[in-house]
C-alpha cells in the first residue's frame, strides 16, 4: 500500500519500467517505486503518460489528480478497487465541514510562509525571524478575515494584509 503523495509540475515524460516510475524532464530522470505511491498530482503542460501507464498506476491502487493554473484539481482517476485508506481520507475531505476546511486551509498557508522563510534564510535574502513575527501578528487578522471569505480568497486576502503591513514597517523605518 502507497504512502507517497508525487506532485509533478513541469513538462515530463512519464513511464513505468520494472515497477518504478521513471520520470524524465530537460533536468534529468527520477525513479520513484510505484508501490511507494498513493497519488500523483500532475500540474503544468506537456506532462506525458500513456493509457497503459495509467493502467498499471490503477493496478497498483495509485490515484491520479490533474490540476488547474490555481492548483485547484480538474481532473481524477481512481482505481475501482481503492484502499479503504485513500477511501476514508477523501470522504473525510468532502463532509468536513466549512469551518474545519478553512482551519486547515489557514494551516496550509501557514506552512507555506514558514517554508518560504526557511529558503529566505537558505539564500541569505531575508532575515527569517522578521517574516515570522510579521505571521504571528497577522494570525489573528486572519482568522477574523477567514470567518467571512470563501476559502479560495483567503489567501489574496492574507496577501493584502501583508502588503499593507510591509508598508506600514517600511514608512515606521
Amino acid at each position: 500500500m502507497g504512502f507517497r503523495t508525487l506532485e509533478i509540475s513541469q513538462a515530463s515524460e512519464i513511464h513505468i519500467k520494472n515497477g518504478q516510475l521513471e520520470i524524465t524532464t530537460g533536468e534529468g530522470t527520477a525513479l520513484v517505486p510505484v508501490e511507494d505511491l498513493s497519488l500523483i498530482m500532475a500540474h503544468g503542460a506537456n506532462i506525458r503518460l500513456s493509457t497503459m501507464d495509467l493502467s498499471i498506476l490503477s493496478q497498483s491502487k495509485v490515484g491520479l489528480i490533474t490540476l488547474d493554473e490555481k492548483y485547484l484539481p480538474t481532473a481524477m482517476v481512481l482505481p475501482f478497487e481503492g484502499h479503504a485508506r485513500q477511501s476514508k481520507m477523501m470522504h473525510a475531505q468532502v463532509s468536513a465541514d466549512s469551518v474545519k476546511k478553512r482551519e486547515l486551509w489557514l494551516q496550509i498557508i501557514r506552512q507555506k510562509i514558514r517554508n518560504q522563510s526557511r529558503t529566505l534564510r537558505l539564500s541569505e535574502r531575508l532575515e527569517p525571524r522578521r517574516l515570522l513575527n510579521t505571521l504571528t501578528r497577522l494570525r489573528s487578522k486572519m482568522l477574523t478575515v477567514s470567518k467571512r471569505l470563501p476559502q479560495k480568497h483567503i489567501l489574496v486576502a492574507f496577501m493584502k494584509v501583508l502588503t499593507r503591513e510591509r508598508k506600514i514597517r517600511s514608512t515606521a523605518d
